[in-house]
C-alpha cells in the first residue's frame, strides 16, 4: 500500500489517506513501526523533572481511541512518554492520573518534514524578560509555546526560529502588528511575511494547522484561498478559531 504524497498529522486523517483503519496505525505504533506523538502540557516526571512539548507516546496507551466501531469519546490517559532522540520512557507523576488525550491529539511526526524544499522562519513573540505584561499578569504558556517552536525546528534544518520579547522588541512587535502573546509569524525563504499568525499554544488540531502552515511556507501548496492574504489562528483551550482577513 503506497503512502500518500504527504501524510496529515492526525491518526484519523492519515488512516483515511492511507485507506487503512486507524486501529491498524495504532497497532503499527505498538509494534514500533511508526511513532505516535502528542503535545504534552507541563508535567512532572517520577524523577522530579519538568517536561512539556512534543513527545512520543506508546500506541498501547491510546489504542482504545481508535476502535473499529469508531473513535472513542472517552479520552485515553497517557502516563508515560519518550522525549525526542531518547530511548527511555519517562513516567508522569503529576498529574497523578496522567494526561488525558483524545483521538485528535494523537499525531504522526515521522518523516513529516523530510521533504521540505525551502527554508521557513518561525518568528515567535514571547516573554523572555522578568517584566510583566501591561495587564500585570505574567504570560501564560509563553515558555511552553517557545519550547514547542524550538522542538519543531529540531525536526528539520529548513525550519528556523527567531524569538522576540513582546515588551522589549517593540520595533518587531509593531512591524508584524502583534497584539498579544504568545504569538508566531510565518516567513518564507526570503523572510517575506506570509500573513500567517498563530496565537496561543498550538495543541491538537491547532498543532496540525501549525504543521500545514509550515509546509505551505516551505513550498507546499498554500491552504489559503487566492483572495486571502492573512490567516490567523487562535488557540482557545484545545479548540481553534480561524480568522481570515481579506485584502
Amino acid at each position: 500500500m503506497p503512502a500518500p504524497p504527504r501524510s496529515f498529522l492526525t491518526v484519523t486523517d492519515t488512516a483515511i489517506r492511507w485507506q487503512v483503519p486507524a486501529l491498524d496505525i495504532a497497532g503499527w505504533a505498538i509494534d514500533g513501526e511508526i511513532a505516535l506523538s502528542t503535545v504534552l502540557p507541563t508535567v512532572e516526571t517520577a524523577d522530579k523533572q519538568i517536561a512539556s512539548g512534543i513527545v512520543e507516546i506508546d500506541g498501547a496507551d491510546v489504542v482504545a481511541l481508535f476502535r473499529r466501531d469508531g473513535a472513542s469519546r472517552k479520552p485515553a490517559l497517557v502516563r508515560r512518554f519518550r522525549r525526542s532522540k531518547k530511548t527511555e520512557w519517562e513516567w508522569i507523576a503529576r498529574p497523578v492520573d496522567g494526561v488525558a488525550v483524545n483521538s485528535a491529539d494523537v499525531i504522526i511526526l515521522r518523516k513529516e518534514f523530510e521533504t521540505l524544499k525551502e527554508e521557513t522562519t518561525l518568528v515567535a513573540f514571547s516573554q523572555t524578560s522578568l517584566i510583566t505584561v501591561p495587564s500585570g499578569v505574567a504570560c501564560d504558556y509563553c515558555k511552553e509555546t517557545r519550547q514547542l517552536y524550538e522542538e519543531v525546528a529540531e525536526l528539520s534544518d529548513k525550519i528556523k526560529v527567531e524569538v522576540h520579547d513582546f515588551l522589549l522588541d517593540r520595533e518587531q512587535v509593531e512591524k508584524y502588528k502583534i497584539a498579544r502573546i504568545p504569538a508566531m509569524v510565518l516567513l518564507d525563504k526570503d523572510k517575506k511575511d506570509l500573513g500567517v499568525r498563530f496565537y496561543g499554544i498550538p495543541a491538537g488540531y491547532e498543532f496540525a494547522s501549525l504543521v500545514e502552515g509550515i509546509r505551505a511556507a516551505a513550498g507546499a501548496p498554500s491552504p489559503l484561498k487566492p483572495a486571502t492574504d492573512s490567516f490567523e489562528l487562535l488557540s482557545t483551550g484545545g479548540q481553534e478559531q480561524n480568522r481570515l482577513r481579506s485584502p
